[in-house]
């Protein structure tokens, strides 16, 4: 008796997990997405990192996609208190809809953030977002939201961001991995 109750319980769990699963975006490396960027006018990224990060880290260089405008800025959290931006998703799809380039259809979307860390597991979301608010997830956790809210669209994480992981031995970004290790084209803002 004791069993069938158990596994009852399990499969309840399983059913209430599959039920409220999100769908997770494809993971990309910078590298990447930079190609499909440089050769397709219909891809967009989107930099979902602070205005004090782009201000004084730099950004991603359009010049060098295929359409110079294809790419989005917009704050998944809000500098200095890092609250999340509640007009986020809203924001994105305005910008979206204003780019001509944009197809439904056709366009992939890129989320970057500042080191773009990999956060599949999205039931331990909540407890990581407390957690990494200031050194990443924020892309995958944007582009989880953007897919969610909208399925249709293909939508992709930036693995490792623009700055990259932590360099372990010398405590320096930019020196293991991201947008500017793989010397992708930027510049300063």
């Amino acid at each position: 008796m004791r069993r069938r109750v158990a596994l009852l319980a399990v499969v309840v769990l399983l059913l209430v997990a599959l039920s409220t699963a999100q769908k997770v975006p494809i993971d990309i490396t910078p590298s990447d997405a930079f190609q499909f960027l440089q050769n397709s006018t219909q891809h967009i990224l989107i930099d979902v990192r602070t205005d004090p990060e782009w201000n004084f880290v730099g950004i991603p260089d359009s010049s060098k996609f295929a359409k110079s405008e294809n790419i989005i800025f917009e704050n998944y959290l809000v500098w200095p208190d890092w609250s999340k931006n509640a007009k986020f998703i809203p924001n994105v799809m305005t910008k979206l809809s204003n780019n001509s380039n944009f197809d439904t259809k056709v366009s992939k979307l890129f989320f970057m953030c500042c080191c773009g860390l990999l956060f599949s597991f999205c039931c331990l979301n909540f407890f990581l977002q407390k957690l990494f608010r200031r050194i990443g997830g924020r892309s995958k956790r944007s582009s989880t939201e953007m897919l969610n809210n909208y399925p249709n669209l293909q939508v992709y994480n930036v693995l490792y961001g623009f700055q990259g992981d932590l360099d372990t031995k010398t405590k320096h970004r930019e020196a293991v991995n991201g947008w500017k290790f793989s010397q992708l084209p930027w510049a300063q803002n």
